[in-house]
């Protein structure tokens, strides 16, 4: 293995890519940094060590590292001398330890062929699974630190955060820590503990005490939601182990990559706590809660009305729309599986009380009787599906008289396995009568306490899951017993796959007027924009003077606080000024929240201190409500294709309250 002749530079390094057939595995010798290529990781003599890294700015790449081992056998020197530092250290630390392979992303894996990445990425995780072992190289923590000390470098490295990490973190049977000086730090299987605290994936899977099946879709993806990637795509290709899934790769894809990794799993798995991400109720709802739970005085319901339009009169004006990247059965990013840690699934839930079978007479339905009826018996099971429509779901549900519609998610419970977790759907279309109405998933939740008989309505928030304590047999809805019944659903989803643009620019159109005293950016830009019943009026050059509401504001317990922008020009003789024969005044703008549901009559500002400042400006504007206060900053920037005359809005708020609890309480939108 360690014979004199690996220190004789081949002359056969790596064919140049047009003329080599494509193999599975490339691979350092540790004594040479020379690239060698084999059928796969078993064949690989002795096995191979791997590295995980955090990559930097510039690395060596597949095609500099041939182009290095060609010049070195010309010259007769060894090609590992000249390598990058990082390539050099982790082929000498390699053979310190007696293996005579090694393999990085780098360098081994030809990125200019795009079937051979794709093939890379789809058997990463079986890379580490089979390597003899993993050296995780922490660049930015020194050897000389505390590891479990609070704050310590090791507890925020980078390493933790990347999303191609956690893969590497748990497919390895070994893993050693490296310090930024090449120096052992401790082994996996010596910061388990630790690693779980940082990571919060549990120490029997880092152990590989537990198998990855026996953790829920949600869990899984929990463990990714705070990690990010370079590339969009990659958000969803490095979680492609974690679930036992191969996926054509495609880069430019966007979202969409991690959209077709949810199909792929929902394709492959029962597992519907893929579907239980997102806001769920903070508390039960009394018209779900089991009877004999209910407490008196205190009611609570369902609205479906977040989906009429914002100037419906049986819609409370602080009532936000459900956020659009919520009304769709799959989530958008792993970001939206962050609170779903304690998500369980399992497929051995077969017993059910209260649901109902369908009758050949599609009017009559039989009740089930008081003990359980499995799934079995019932000859059916939850079935979720994607076609050019939508999704298709079947699934057991009941509904509310507001007209929302709760389907029970089978198998997928939280704390106990007594707890059902319930999807809510309201329809698209309340009007729609057809046999497959149309629903998108979410509702805003109202509670109203009671007080001297004068109930008091009060807005809970948006939501998408709910939790069923108990046995569904007691639930009730406003004191009737509800009826669970298999039902085939329709449920929307995402059409195309958005574009996000860039915070860092200022998005306007340009078909508005130049000399318009405001821009307003797009809701990627700044996450606001106008509501859809305010609108500005066609060639509009600031008088007379607007009224703006924006989807802008703070939700500090229950209630939330639009923002209100009063924009125009000054068209005092003192100040205005003439341009390509026209007079135009500077701009003003005044800040205030919405009250009561109605924007406040047009103020009349004052010069000039309600003036923007040429070099730019900021509003402030105070909120006090309970125990909380905030403050909205409103931001105009010189809009660079006219400075001076028209300026682009910009957001931002600072919290000073320093409780944790009210901070999350309070939401930002």
């Amino acid at each position: 293995m360690h014979g004199t002749n690996r220190y004789v530079l081949s002359s056969q390094v790596a064919a140049p890519t047009h003329t080599r057939r494509n193999p599975l595995m490339w691979l350092l010798d540790t004594r040479t940094a020379q690239l060698h290529h084999f059928n796969s990781p078993e064949d690989v003599p002795g096995g191979y060590a791997i590295l995980s890294h955090v990559w930097d700015e510039k690395e060596q790449s597949f095609q500099n590292l041939q182009r290095l081992c060609q010049l070195s056998a010309e010259i007769g020197t060894n090609p590992r001398d000249s390598a990058s530092p990082k390539i050099r250290e982790f082929c000498m630390l390699a053979e310190r330890h007696g293996h005579a392979w090694a393999w990085c992303d780098t360098c081994c894996i030809d990125k200019t062929s795009s079937s051979e990445l794709s093939e890379a990425i789809n058997s990463m995780f079986r890379y580490y699974a089979l390597a003899e072992v993993c050296y995780a190289y922490l660049g930015d923590v020194p050897s000389d630190c505390s590891l479990s000390a609070d704050e310590s470098p090791f507890r925020r490295s980078r390493w933790h955060e990347r999303g191609w990490t956690l893969q590497e973190l748990i497919a390895s049977t070994r893993v050693l820590f490296l310090a930024n000086d090449w120096k052992p730090l401790r082994s996996k299987s010596e910061l388990a503990s630790l690693l779980e605290e940082i990571t919060l994936i549990p120490a029997t899977v880092l152990l590989l005490e537990k198998d990855l099946s026996s953790f829920s879709v949600a869990q899984r993806m929990s463990w990714a939601a705070r990690r990010v990637t370079t590339r969009v795509e990659d958000r969803a290709y490095c979680l492609l182990g974690i679930f036992s899934l191969n996926m054509t790769t495609v880069y430019g894809e966007g979202e969409n990559s991690f959209r077709r990794l949810q199909e792929k799993i929902m394709k492959r798995s029962g597992d519907t706590s893929l579907f239980a991400w997102g806001q769920s109720a903070t508390f039960l709802l009394q018209s779900l809660l089991p009877s004999r739970l209910q407490a008196k005085g205190r009611q609570s319901r369902l609205s479906s009305v977040a989906f009429e339009p914002q100037s419906a009169e049986n819609q409370p004006w602080h009532a936000d729309p459900i956020p659009e990247a919520h009304q769709h059965l799959l989530a958008h990013n792993p970001s939206d599986f962050e609170t779903t840690s304690q998500i369980h699934f399992t497929s051995e839930l077969s017993t059910v009380d209260g649901i109902v079978a369908e009758s050949p007479d599609e009017n009559v339905v039989e009740p089930t009787p008081p003990q359980s009826k499995t799934l079995e018996l019932l000859s059916d099971f939850p079935i979720f599906s994607v076609n050019p429509y939508g999704f298709h779901a079947h699934v057991p549900a009941f509904e509310l008289p507001s007209g929302v519609l709760v389907a029970l998610l089978l198998g997928c419970y939280k704390s106990s396995d007594n707890d059902v977790l319930g999807l809510l759907l309201t329809p698209v279309n309340p009007a729609d009568e057809s046999p497959q109405p149309r629903y998108r998933c979410g509702a805003l939740m109202y509670t109203s306490e009671a007080e001297d008989d004068n109930p008091h309505l009060d807005y809970a928030g948006a939501c998408r899951t709910i939790i069923l304590h108990d046995s569904i047999r007691d639930l009730t809805g406003r004191d009737s017993p509800v009826t669970v019944r298999w039902r085939d659903l329709r449920i929307l989803h995402e059409t195309q796959t958005r574009i996000l643009p860039s915070a860092t620019m200022s998005h306007f159109s340009l078909n508005e007027p130049l000399f318009s005293p405001i821009r307003i950016p797009d809701a990627g830009s700044w996450g606001v924009q106008l509501r859809e019943d305010c609108k500005i009026p066609r060639g509009w050059t600031g008088t007379p003077p607007l009224a703006l509401t924006f989807n802008a504001g703070v939700t500090v317990l229950g209630t939330t606080f639009p923002l209100v922008v009063y924009v125009g020009r000054c068209t005092s003789p003192e100040y205005t000024a003439w341009h390509q024969g026209e007079a135009f005044g500077p701009p003003w703008v005044i800040t205030r929240l919405m009250e009561g549901g109605f924007a406040a009559p047009i103020p009349q500002h004052s010069c000039p201190d309600d003036h923007v400042k040429q070099g730019g400006d900021q509003r402030a504007v105070d909120i006090t409500h309970k125990m909380y206060s905030d403050q909205i900053l409103l931001f105009l920037h010189p809009c660079p294709l006219n400075p001076g005359n028209t300026f682009i809005l910009g957001f931002e708020t600072k919290l000073d309250s320093n409780s944790s609890f009210l901070r999350r309480l309070v939401s930002w939108r």
